[in-house]
Order: structure tokens, then C-alpha cells, then sequence
């Protein structure tokens, strides 16, 4: 059984040259061409056919490579507000909702579209919803439409408050009488003190809870307590 291949295109130095190779033994396991056909050894034989295949398989390798790294930059342009999930299931209407730097919590229309839990910190994006909401803990009722995991960083053990830091702008818009810091299992907490109220905050800034009693861990769990800041009297 012969293939009859016609002519294929090669490389020779600087050019393409075109071979006509006649017919091709299919059964014959050789390549259909030799050194007296091609008369040297510099010249690449490279079929129009498989010339290409491997194009397009080259180009199909570049768009899956560079589609989904576009969809990252993207989302990371986009998602560039911080948030922390806070679960506020114990008031009407509220659940899970988003609370910014600012302390300011949104109700998100569409937060059982993510995977999210209480206490985890996030980078959101989101839009202004018509939706009418009746938790009363939240000021802006919205629709996200990114969100994505912050790394969690290692905070390490303060033994002041360095300048710009959270805790410095915090002190500025609460006032509290004394700052410390403790240690709950392998991390830091921060602890407001303002007048029969506390304000416990994570090493990001984030507002875990308020009160004396009204935290998730027990006064047990907290070691290594360290006053950083105390007012002046």
C-alpha cells in the first residue's frame, strides 16, 4: 500500500524549499526521504500537515496558559476591600454578614453563593442592592460580585504600638483607656478596654466581638497578657 504524499515543505538555511517526494510505502517504517533526495545534512523536513498541528497545538497551549492568569489579575484588581465574616445569627435577619476595616458590617444578598465561615478573612468587591434587609446590625444591605481568601500572615508579639499601625488609628477613633495584647493558642488578640465595655480585635484589625461576656473563647484560653497603651489620667 503506497501514500501518495505529493510535495511537503522543509527548511534549508534561511528558506523553506518544497520536496516532491513521490509515494511513500506506508508498511515501510522509514521517513520518505533520504540523503540523495535531500542532498544534505542541514535540512529539517517538516510536512505542512504536521506544520499545523503543531501550531495550533502550540496556541492552544498559550490560550490555556494565559485565560485563567487574565481571570486572577482580574479578580485581584477588582476584590480590593478587606472584610472579615462575622455570624450574627442571633439577631433578626442578619446571619453572615461582611464587616470592613471600618467596622461598618454589609449584608450581602448573595453570601450563600460562597463558601464563607465566621471569622475568616476576606477581599471582597460588591455592588449596591435594591433588596430591602431587616438586620439592623448592618448599614448597607449589597450583591458581591468577588470575593477571595486572605493569606493569614503570622503576627508576631508587639512589645509597642509602631507608628500607623491599626492599633494606633484604632486607639484615635475609640479612646479607650488601656490596649493589651494577649495570646490565644498560637495567636495574638488585642483587647480595648473603653470605660464597662471591651473590644477584642485579631492581629489584622479585624473586631472579633464587644462585651465581657460575649466572645467565643473563655478568659481561661488567654495568656502572655502585655498592656501596650495606657491613657493618660
Amino acid at each position: 500500500m503506497f501514500l501518495k504524499l505529493g510535495k511537503i515543505r522543509a527548511w534549508h538555511s534561511q528558506n523553506f524549499v518544497s520536496l516532491d517526494i513521490g509515494q511513500w510505502p506506508v508498511n515501510s517504517g522509514v521517513w520518505p526521504f533520504d540523503k540523495k533526495q535531500c542532498k544534505t545534512k542541514n535540512l529539517f523536513i517538516l510536512p505542512n500537515t504536521y506544520k499545523h498541528i503543531v501550531m495550533r497545538f502550540v496556541l492552544i497551549l498559550l490560550l490555556l496558559y494565559t485565560l485563567p492568569s487574565c481571570k486572577v489579575t482580574k479578580d485581584l484588581v477588582q476584590c480590593r476591600t478587606k472584610a472579615m465574616v462575622v455570624d450574627l445569627s442571633d439577631l433578626d435577619g442578619c446571619g453572615l454578614v461582611l464587616q470592613l476595616e471600618d467596622e461598618s458590617r454589609l449584608l450581602a444578598t448573595n453570601i450563600n453563593d460562597y463558601d464563607l465561615t465566621a471569622g475568616q478573612s476576606v477581599f471582597i468587591d460588591f455592588k449596591a442592592s435594591d433588596a430591602m434587609g431587616i438586620c439592623m446590625a448592618a448599614s448597607s444591605t449589597v450583591e458581591l460580585t468577588c470575593v477571595l481568601p486572605r493569606p493569614k500572615l503570622v503576627c508576631p508579639a508587639l512589645t509597642s504600638i509602631p507608628e500607623n499601625s491599626w492599633i494606633q488609628r484604632r486607639i484615635d477613633q475609640v479612646n479607650p483607656k488601656i490596649v493589651s495584647q494577649y495570646k490565644l493558642k498560637s495567636a495574638y488578640i488585642y483587647r480595648f478596654e473603653t470605660g464597662d465595655d471591651y473590644r477584642w480585635y485579631d492581629c489584622y484589625g479585624n473586631l472579633i466581638c464587644t462585651g465581657r461576656d460575649d466572645c467565643t473563647f473563655a478568659i481561661e484560653q488567654l495568656s502572655n497578657k502585655t498592656d501596650l497603651w495606657i491613657a493618660h489620667r
